[in-house]
């Protein structure tokens, strides 16, 4: 009876010992900012277990614990709280916003890494530096931004392309313009006119043109080896990530958007007047008849202020701006929402010229299983771009902007005509200026029609799977269309179209890309380590076609581009290429005790656009010592950041045209038996060897965050050679061609770069946030095909048909050649006799610009014509 009595007693105080141990209990409560605002989606969790919930939209949360729980409180943003429940159960949380965490996760390729993990040069950038500006590209919001970066606009047109480089350019005819990601889809580099060797006249659109700024949730630039590595043979020129709007809980509810602007230019190039053109005309050219008589008699021109027209205030107008936004988002327990719709209208300061775009976006994810989320992101965009003749060509095809700096300072209408025969020129010269004389901006601005639709649509699909707590797999399937509609047409009454009595061209270009890409990540941590590997491989297949119909010669111009068939003369052309790239990619991350920090990363490529040497290796290595984690640093009231970082790697560039490597043929007509018949021609050298550039890349640099990072630097030295450069060069004329693809030389660029920050924010919510940075970028060619000598390329925009610019060892891309001179004599000093006015002519094209030294004199009466 004893012995149960114990028995009894031993298992009752196992019972209440279990109770004890296992109670539980619900608490609940609610979470706000320092404002009193609710915070919805903050994650609340038991500690140590993976128990947990996150607040609603009015940030209130319930969530059942263990008795003696401490729970955690967490935000992107806000300081991290852990709070023992101590018998309670109604626990509410004030958040303060911690600065150190505003950029916590940082997007990179293949995933996301906390920024204090980062080993790379990586600059990111939030939607903040977006709003509340008025902008019809991301470009522009992006010029100045970034160290490293340079954003140069291409035209004057609204939505015009522009040029951008990250840390120099690393190729002379390959591509030299970053890999634009958005959300981890790479866009494909479009053609946005109908060629025929038109493109100057046809703006380019820019390549962030298809997205609404609005639907930006962040912009990173990855800029050294170590952040690129990851796409290989496309990361040479840097890479840069966009991340879209995606359904949050926090961000839940209906958004609007619009703003206006007026545009002016209010800044002129100063031109020669009506009186000082005539004079120089009567001194440089005195068989000019509209200044000059047979005789040699120069005529007086009374009325010459009101004969001057700066054709600057001709071409210029008010322009005008206009945008709406408006977007939902949201997000419950299984399903994220976000769509998003855009207009914008430019109407730009240059006369007839409009822009306009819709956009349209939707974002879904939705959770089916504990493991298993579906999402997609589709994005249309329409664009509609109308303009004149702007940039230009050589010679009778000069745009309006260089037509208006270079026009005679006169319109020849009727009140101008009575001047000119009031001061004694004869009607038949007047006459004659104006037959031949088509020049005008205006002119030109009213005879011509230029005129571009765009329609593009992305879409990209995708699932992840959890296959285990520590192991992830993810496939997406993105889609590419897009179709342009390009229609030109010069009336003959412009010298473009006088030449040819009318010219019309309507070009088509459809390009569809697909992407797929499949890869696992797994992440694991256990003690001080902590390691991430990514593994997986991509495929890539590009298919574009193009046909172009050309028509000159119009018996009846009314109908323009519109009646092709209106005119004799008929030319057209088509064309089709495939391009497939496939991919095998890995990346691994390690970190000891969040102190040191190693990234190693592999890719290998193959593309279609080589024939023997299809294959290209890529690599990356990176080690980063967070030394602000030292314990000498971790109760520093100044240094809270303090990271060293280096990196080395090397990237690959294949951008060369898809049969570059081939025998390339073009279609000409040749006379058989006195009869004209169809023909076809080799175009360029065959060069079966052709393979890719090799960018590699070394970096060094440091990150450094004062007083709870309100101040950020960050500083980064670098240098990148390029090896194997693609150049499309000439060849010697015994070969049958004049140019043909080539793997040759070398260019290095090194430079440094600097960047700041300083972030204010008061316990009243006034915030302060000011950006700074600076980089210094050196370019050398270190060696060139053609035994080292010089190549020479024409910029095709000015009026004389001869290269100038020079491409030679020791110099740097793009350096311009011309006269060299001793020197100016202005008007009133006097000019030796030894040394008469100087006429010089231009350099022959290959001859060095060294071999001429000249002086130019100018006096109130001697004009030196060039």
């Amino acid at each position: 009876m004893k012995y149960n009595s114990v028995i009894r007693l031993l298992f009752a105080a196992l019972i209440l010992y279990s109770n004890a141990a296992y109670a539980q209990t619900i608490i609940s409560g609610r979470v706000v900012d320092e404002s009193g605002i609710s915070l919805p989606g903050v994650n609340v969790l038991e500690l140590n277990t993976s128990n947990g919930t996150s607040t609603d939209v009015d940030g209130y949360y319930t969530l059942k614990v263990q008795a003696n729980a401490t729970i955690v409180f967490s935000f992107i943003g806000y300081v991290k709280l852990e709070v023992p429940i101590n018998g309670q159960t109604t626990i509410n949380i004030t958040m303060v916003s911690d600065v150190t965490g505003l950029d916590e996760i940082v997007v990179v390729g293949y995933g996301t890494q906390k920024r204090s993990d980062v080993t790379g040069a990586v600059t990111s950038l939030n939607s903040e530096f977006l709003e509340d500006r008025p902008i019809t590209n991301i470009e522009e919001a992006l010029q100045g931004q970034v160290s490293g970066l340079s954003v140069s606009s291409t035209g004057g047109q609204p939505g015009a392309a522009t040029k951008m480089n990250i840390r120099g350019i690393s190729s002379v005819s390959g591509n030299s313009q970053p890999l634009i990601v958005i959300d981890g889809f790479p866009m494909n580099q479009v053609s946005t006119s109908g060629g025929g060797n038109l493109e100057q006249f046809s703006s380019q659109i820019g390549a962030f043109a298809y997205i609404n700024p609005d639907d930006i949730e962040s912009i990173e630039v990855l800029k050294d080896a170590s952040a690129t590595a990851i796409y290989g043979n496309r990361g040479a020129n840097g890479v840069i990530m966009i991340t879209t709007k995606q359904g949050r809980k926090d961000k839940s509810g209906i958004t609007f958007s619009t703003y206006f602007g007026s545009q002016v230019m209010d800044k002129r190039i100063d031109v020669m007047n009506f009186r000082d053109y005539a004079k120089y005309q009567q001194v440089t050219n005195p068989n000019n008849r509209l200044f000059t008589a047979a005789d040699g008699t120069p005529y007086n021109f009374p009325d010459a202020d009101q004969m001057n027209l700066d054709w600057q205030d001709e071409i210029y107008r008010r322009g005008s701006i206009q945008n709406y936004s408006l977007s939902l988002q949201g997000k419950n327990e299984a399903t994220g929402y976000s769509f998003s719709a855009s207009y914008n209208k430019n109407e730009s300061v240059l006369i007839a010229t409009n822009f306009e775009k819709l956009t349209a976006r939707l974002a879904l994810d939705h959770k089916f299983t504990k493991n298993v989320t579906v999402g997609t992101n589709i994005t249309y965009s329409r664009i509609q771009n109308n303009g004149v003749p702007t940039d230009g060509r050589e010679g009778t095809a000069a745009g309006i902007i260089i037509g208006a700096l270079a026009e005679n300072p006169f319109r020849m209408d009727n009140n101008t005509q009575a001047r000119f025969r009031r001061a004694g020129v004869p009607q038949v010269h007047i006459d004659n200026y104006t037959s031949a004389h088509l020049s005008n901006p205006d002119n030109i601005a009213n005879n011509t029609s230029l005129d571009k639709n765009i329609n593009r649509v992305i879409s990209n699909l995708y699932a992840d799977f959890t296959l285990a707590e520590w192991l992830s797999f993810r496939s997406t399937l993105g889609l590419d269309f897009y179709t342009l509609t390009d229609q030109q047409f010069y009336s003959s009454q412009t010298p473009w179209g006088n030449l040819n009595n009318g010219i019309a061209t309507a070009a088509n270009n459809n390009a569809k890309n697909l992407v797929n890409e499949n890869y696992f990540t797994l992440s694991k941590a256990f003690n001080a380590h902590r390691v991430n590997f990514v593994t997986g491989f991509s495929y890539q297949k590009s298919i574009n076609d193009f046909y172009r119909a050309e028509a000159r010669s119009f018996k009846n111009e009314v109908l323009g581009y519109n009646s092709l068939q209106g005119a004799s003369e008929f030319l057209s052309s088509s064309s089709a290429d495939e391009l497939v790239l496939l991919s095998y990619l890995g990346r691994a991350n390690y970190s000891y005790d969040d102190r040191f920090l190693a990234t190693f990363t592999y890719r290998r490529d193959g593309t279609s656009r080589f024939q023997k040497n299809k294959w290209g290796d890529f690599y990356s290595g990176a080690l980063a010592w967070n030394v602000g984690n030292e314990a000498f640093l971790e109760n520093s009231n100044l240094i809270s950041t303090l990271k060293l970082r280096a990196s080395v790697g090397q990237v690959g560039n294949s951008s060369v045209p898809v049969q570059g490597a081939l025998l390339d043929q073009q279609y000409s007509n040749y006379t058989f038996n006195g009869v004209v018949v169809n023909g076809v021609s080799p175009q360029n050298l065959e060069n079966q060897n052709l393979t890719w550039e090799t960018t590699t890349q070394y970096n060094t640099g440091i990150d450094f965050g004062i007083f709870n990072n309100a101040f950020n630097f960050t500083a980064d030295y670098f240098v990148k050679n390029t090896s194997d450069l693609l150049l499309l060069a000439p060849v010697s004329i015994s070969t049958g061609f004049s140019q043909g693809w080539f793997n040759i030389g070398e260019i290095q660029n090194s430079g440094f770069e600097f960047s700041g920050e300083y972030r204010y924010r008061s316990d009243g919510g006034f915030a302060w946030n000011s950006r700074f940075n600076l980089s210094a970028i050196q370019s050398e060619i270190k060696a060139l095909g053609n035994d080292g000598e010089p190549i020479y390329i024409d910029v095709n925009f000015d009026a004389i048909s001869t290269d100038e610019v020079i491409l030679q060892v020791g110099g740097a891309i793009n350096d311009l050649y011309g006269y060299k001179t001793d020197g100016i004599y202005l008007p009133g000093i006097s000019i030796p006799m030894e040394h008469p006015l100087t006429v010089c002519q231009r350099l022959a094209p290959g001859n060095k610009p060294e071999i001429l030294s000249i002086k130019i004199y100018l006096d109130q009466m001697a004009y030196l014509t060039v």
